[in-house]
């Protein structure tokens, strides 16, 4: 090849590596350090080559010791480029082994042939000048050849895997690498040939497109998931539309008739149950989009404090009650080997958590269906916490295998629901999954189309050890108790609880059984001291099972009836067959020790809480500061029927004025609007703070539709006393009223 030739390749060559270089440091690609030492690398070696070719070809005048100079740069910035591409690609194809590796690889092969050049300056088994200029390859050459190969062999290996997902991308990286191996070997046959400068361009060439196409794939991706996240609520607000019509309507449609029936007390008040009722529905309508929203923006904090198991299963049942009795389902709470009851825990949370899903179970069962609520302790771990797992089952309608993996996505619902007439938002399982997450936990989903539905719910939570201690009761020990319960688990989860306590504890799963066994023990003069015995069974129901097993042992004996039912219909029935005493599950061990306690007159313990004490708010003066007409209405005539004086203020600034020249006793408390035009409510609550006025110490309520703890915490942080959110439960504004000004 003449000199010429070979001057213009790799002038031409080394003009491209540059622009590609100046290319990437203005667009500002060389953010990726990987990418920038590719790219300095190959630019440094197309340098050297330059000069070095035009010296071999005489364009340049150059003594042997400088070729011999030239030569070894060549060799260190031909490895150190070949080592940059090959951690570069690692990255590229986000394989952190791989990248691992060739850290490695360029610290090995890099040092060696630095060695070895070092080395060729008195030894030259790399390559040596010959007198009269000319290059000749030393013994050592073929091995280095063979080390270039051996790395870009190792490069093309993930990429043929495919551990790359984009097939387009992984063939332009193949290309750009298959390429240079190939002129890599003929180098090593036509040594005149500038092939390595040309593989690098080649490699740079193809690394800017592959750049370039991943970032335009970025650009899709993102395009894609805007659209994708706008049908999702297009579908979302489509369904709201439908859903906030629904109770809007009846809201609309039972005021007129109220209206219209002003003279019929009866009609009225139905109408108002029904207005109620929906105004409740569409509140919770609302609350579900605020509690995503604020879980998306990462303003849900998990508070954890001591909460009382047994409180939040029953305050469940008493919650759900209504609707599970409007719609004649049968509903079971039960507890399995619950021995620590007390924990530390986000009580609002788990009430969430657990409302979501019974609610759910329930609005998705046909009428005259059950649903079960199970709680489950698993063993204390060393570091004081146990799992907690939480079944929700039902024999509804079931959920298909396709919804089922969209299930804990924002908005989404089942085609089926909205023909089937059962409103939802789709984000009740949103909220409930990532809620379970915050508290570490997990949640997963059993569901057969058309059968049922079974949620499960494990949670972490630090146990309280002290609940777990109950002293052995003298007049107990050693009493032996016949549990009758039709389900295995809560027969041998009570059996448990009455060991823990002292007592011989032993069970069946038969009503008939149990009355056989009552027979068997008064025969043996090994008498049953206690009858814990299930009210539904399916052989015979336990008032039944009472009346017979009351026939053999007489009076003397005390029976508890366990039921997860409300008791209330039954219960004259149930005394006048021999009952003492009724126990609801979930059945807890600090609730079966003081049901087991009062029949041998044992002292129960005193509530915790005192008695709720009832409020009285006769001759209060209340400032009332609300911006809105029908609010200023609403709350003047709720606190007036509670014997309170009102007066108004229509904004912040009104109402600091008239606070700054009240008389002392002039008023007793302020309710508070958040949003107003002119000052809005903790502006104003921190001016009233400064004033010179006995007015300056007044209880402030806030009294705002601003609901979420970040705003309690504003308003408590600008000096307000409470909180109270919008719409306004009548109670909560009473009590705290009472409470503040007592």
């Amino acid at each position: 090849m003449s000199t010429k030739v070979y001057h213009e390749i790799t002038a031409f060559c080394f003009l491209i590596i540059a622009m590609i270089w100046a290319s990437a440091a203005i667009t500002k690609r060389f953010a990726d350090k990987s990418y920038f030492a590719l790219n300095t690398s190959i630019l440094l070696f197309a340098l050297v080559d330059s000069i070095w070719g035009m010296a071999v070809c005489g364009q340049i005048p150059c003594s042997n010791p400088m070729r011999m100079v030239l030569c070894s740069l060549y060799f260190i910035f031909l490895v150190l480029s070949i080592v940059t591409l090959a951690h570069y690609l690692a990255r590229r194809l986000r394989t952190r082994a791989l990248v691992q590796c060739f850290q490695l690889l360029f610290l090995g092969i890099f040092g060696i042939t630095a060695a070895v050049v070092v080395i060729n300056f008195w030894s030259p088994i790399l390559f040596e000048i010959s007198p009269d200029g000319r290059y000749v390859r030393g013994s050592f050459f073929p091995v280095l050849y063979f080390g270039i190969l051996l790395l870009y062999a190792a490069m093309l290996i993930p990429i043929l895997r495919g551990q790359n997902s984009d097939r387009r991308e992984r063939g332009m990286l193949l290309i750009s690498y298959m390429v240079p191996m190939v002129l890599t070997l003929l180098q090593y046959l036509l040594p005149d040939f500038p092939f390595f400068i040309m593989a690098f361009t080649m490699e740079l060439i193809g690394t800017a497109l592959t750049v370039e196409y991943q970032q335009r794939r970025m650009l899709m991706d993102a395009l894609a998931a805007a659209e994708h996240a706008n049908s999702a609520k297009t579908t979302f607000l489509s369904n709201m539309s439908h859903d906030i019509r629904t109770p809007m309507n009846a809201i609309i449609g039972f005021t007129a008739l109220a209206g219209a029936h002003v003279d019929e007390p009866e009609i009225v008040q139905d109408y108002l149950t029904k207005i109620s009722t929906s105004s409740q529905h569409l509140l919770s309508l609302i609350n579900d989009v605020l509690d995503m929203s604020r879980i998306e923006s990462g303003k849900v904090q998990i508070e954890e404090k001591e909460v009382h198991l047994p409180d939040v299963m029953h305050d469940l049942r008493t919650i759900i009650n209504a609707n599970v009795v409007s719609k004649n389902i049968e509903f079971f709470i039960d507890a399995v080997d619950v021995k620590n009851e007390d924990v530390l825990c986000d009580k609002l949370r788990l009430n969430q958590v657990l409302l979501n899903l019974v609610s759910n179970a329930v609005k998705f069962s046909k009428s005259g269906g059950q649903v079960i609520v199970r709680i489950v302790q698993k063993p204390v771990q060393p570091n004081g916490y146990a799992t907690y797992e939480f079944h929700v089952k039902d024999n509804g309608i079931g959920m298909s295998k396709e919804f089922q993996k969209h299930l804990f996505e924002a908005f989404t619902r089942e085609e089926t629901s909205t023909v089937s007439g059962i409103q939802g938002t789709g984000l009740g399982m949103a909220i409930t999954k990532n809620i379970v997450t915050m508290m570490n936990g997990t949640i997963s989903v059993e569901s057969t189309d058309g059968k049922g539905t079974e949620f499960t719910v494990r949670l972490p939570f630090k146990v309280l050890h002290r609940s777990a201690r109950y002293e052995i009761i003298p007049q107990l020990e050693g009493v032996r108790v016949l549990v009758a319960d039709d389900d295995s688990n809560t027969a041998i989860s009570v059996s448990r609880m009455v060991q823990e306590i002292g007592m011989r504890g032993e069970w069946t799963l038969s009503g008939k059984e149990a009355v056989l066994r009552a027979k068997v023990a008064v025969e043996q003069g090994d008498e049953f001291g206690a009858y814990i015995i299930d009210w539904m069974m399916p052989d015979l129901n336990g008032i039944e099972t009472v009346r017979r097993i009351r026939r053999v042992i007489g009076d003397s004996k005390p029976i508890i009836i366990l039921t997860a039912y409300d008791w209330s219909d039954i219960e004259q029935e149930a005394r006048e067959a021999g009952v003492t005493a009724f126990c609801s599950k979930p059945l807890f061990l600090s609730e079966l020790r003081e049901v087991l306690s009062e029949p041998f007159r044992i002292e129960k313990p005193e509530p915790d809480e005192p008695p709720e004490k009832k409020y009285d708010l006769t001759g209060r003066k209340v400032l009332v500061v609300e911006d809105n007409a029908l609010n200023q209405e609403i709350a003047k005539s709720l606190l007036e029927e509670a014997g309170c004086t009102v007066t108004l203020a229509n904004d912040g600034d009104v109402a600091v004025e008239k606070l700054r020249r009240a008389k002392a006793g002039q008023y007793d408390a302020v309710l508070m609007d958040i949003q107003m035009p002119r000052l809005d409510g903790y502006s104003a609550t921190r001016q009233i703070r400064t004033l010179d006025s006995p007015a300056a110490n007044l209880p402030i309520i806030a009294m705002t539709a601003n609901a979420f703890e970040d705003d309690r915490r504003k308003a408590i942080e600008s000096g307000m006393n409470a909180h109270i959110a919008k719409p306004i439960e009548v109670d909560t504004l009473l009590s705290t009223l009472a409470k503040l000004t007592s």
